[in-house]
């Protein structure tokens, strides 16, 4: 008889296992999901039970020479890991997976048979020789505050022991990731608040809570065609809790998100179109770099399903300055920056003006182009920051009068910057000749945007006079175009909306200690802040 299936569960480890097979088993592996999802007691699966393995531990034949390790549970199976026979056996004999006693959390844990089990692989506390002073001691920290955090009971005895934040970080990755992140917050002296425990019912009567979203995707029988179609990219599927809530919330007003390379701010942006167009709403995917825009075009079409891809746009902004400008009846070709400077050449031969013509392609470029100015009371009073070289008012008059001929030139030649397209069509969205296609904007790499590439977007963002639904994904720390901006003033207000994601899933804490001796202790938040 049929054995009936409510719930299977995909393990970030089986995605992260599964990356090392070949192409063929691998897509034997997701080819698995289906068959276990229809019958978990198919005989062709070649189920057997795992001995010394944690209760319900199963392995099911991927191929000849390829096992999938799962956990069978009443109604549930969670898919755990995939990999060559023996070593696929070899990782089911070293974990188990159940609900953590006291928070009711289901975790996959490693086994702790003996403290120097695990502590012979971990680095001797610094000043070794001489007393150590541990992390947690018991005086401090009880049993059941601990376990109350999530730390599995057999592997307290090991937190007892650690002496030193170097001892902590070669752990911290063998527990599951929200316990480890508390034990270094608890370290760094924060208060930590233990998670409310679930609960007791069956999971498959409750949903996922935050942090095992962390761990684990469902795939429901409305997901299973899309899951097998498209690769299971681990980085896309698992979110941190606070990804999540940037991604899925509801925000009144414009969303910054921050932090450095590797904290995943394109997962959260990618999670925030995927959430707003299975709200039906129409999205613009958007960031300054041709090959960045088809990066994240190839991963929208892993993570959407196809009717919602129909609402999601994926381009430059340039693009779509160029796209509403020409809808709006204008018919203008964008011209390079080299063809700009030739038109500059020749604007400041016309002029007679004395000053150099580099020091005018510069000012163009950062200053008048960058902001969207098109007359001399706002040159006169623009904020040139930065520049270097100060100019005097007579400085700035002889260099609007070849700014003035440029722009002549370039309407001649039925021409404009790829900026100026972007200051056309925010005059045809403020004046109401063209409308925004678009009912949310998620802007990445934003840091290498200028002034009136922001107030475009914005504009864009902000249709029917609605609040902009806008988020600005990006790391002043990582801005390749010289000069900045502030979003406040270009008058986009984040306060209250400002997020630093501060976990890296890229760089190891051993690399970020040494970066931190070389670079400085603060970065521009992009809003006048630090």
């Amino acid at each position: 008889m049929k054995a009936a299936v409510s719930q299977v569960l995909v393990a970030n480890s089986f995605l992260d296992s599964s990356q090392g097979l070949g192409a063929s088993d691998r897509a034997r592996a997701l080819d698995l999901i289906a068959k276990l999802h229809d019958d978990p007691r198919h005989p062709g699966l070649h189920l057997e039970k795992v001995q010394s393995g944690g209760p319900g531990i199963h392995s099911a034949r991927i191929t000849g020479g390829v096992r999938a390790i799962l956990h069978i549970d009443g109604e549930r199976l969670t898919l755990l890991y995939a990999g060559e026979h023996e070593r696929a056996y070899e990782w089911a004999r070293g974990r188990r997976f159940e609900p953590h006693a006291v928070t009711g959390e289901l975790q996959i844990v490693q086994t702790v048979e003996r403290v120097e089990q695990v502590l012979s692989e971990v680095p001797p506390a610094a000043g070794q020789g001489a007393p150590v002073e541990r992390l947690f001691p018991a005086e401090r920290f009880a049993d059941d505050y601990l376990a109350s955090l999530g730390v599995p009971r057999d592997w307290l005895p090991v937190v007892r022991h650690l002496g030193d934040d170097t001892q902590l970080l070669e752990i911290v990755d063998k527990l599951p990731q929200e316990v480890g992140e508390r034990l270094l917050r608890l370290a760094d002296g924060e208060v930590v608040t233990p998670p409310a425990p679930v609960a007791r019912a069956a999971v498959t009567e409750r949903p996922l809570t935050a942090d095992e979203q962390r761990r684990f995707f469902v795939v429901g029988d409305d997901e299973l065609a899309d899951v097998l179609e498209k690769p299971l990219d681990a980085w896309l599927r698992f979110l941190h809790p606070t990804q999540r809530a940037l991604a899925t919330g509801s925000f009144a007003g414009p969303v910054k998100v921050t932090g450095s390379a590797g904290t995943g701010k394109t997962v959260v942006g990618l999670h925030r179109v995927r959430h707003l167009a299975s709200q039906g709403r129409r999205v613009l995917l958007t960031s300054f770099v041709t090959t960045l825009c088809e990066n994240l075009e190839h991963n929208v079409k892993l993570l959407l399903r196809p009717e919602h891809l129909e609402l999601v746009t994926v381009s430059t902004v340039h693009a779509q300055a160029l796209a509403l400008v020409g809808s709006a009846g204008e018919r203008v070709a964008p011209a390079r920056d080299d063809e700009i400077e030739r038109f500059i050449d020749a604007a400041h031969r016309r002029a007679g003006s004395p000053l150099d013509p580099k020091l005018v392609v510069a000012e163009w470029s950062a200053v008048v182009d960058a902001q969207g100015i098109t007359s001399w009371d706002e040159y006169r009073d623009a904020e040139r920051r930065g520049r270097g070289r100060p100019l005097s008012i007579k400085d700035r008059k002889q260099i609007w009068t070849v700014i003035e001929q440029l722009r002549a030139d370039l309407a001649a030649a039925s021409r404009d910057s790829f900026r100026g397209l972007c200051a056309r069509a925010l005059r045809r969205l403020s004046d109401g000749s063209a409308t925004s296609p678009f009912d949310a904007v998620v802007v990445d790499e934003v840091q290498d945007l200028k002034p009136i590439e922001l107030r475009f977007l914005a504009a864009l963002a902000a249709r029917s006079g609605a609040l902009p639904q806008l988020m600005l994904l990006g790391d002043a720390g990582q801005r390749i175009y010289p000069g900045g901006f502030s979003l406040r003033a270009l008058g986009i207000d984040v306060r209250g909306r400002s997020k630093v994601l501060r976990i890296n899933y890229r760089t190891t804490e051993q690399i970020r200690r040494a970066a931190d001796r070389i670079l400085g202790a603060t970065c521009d938040d992009l809003d006048e802040g630090a």
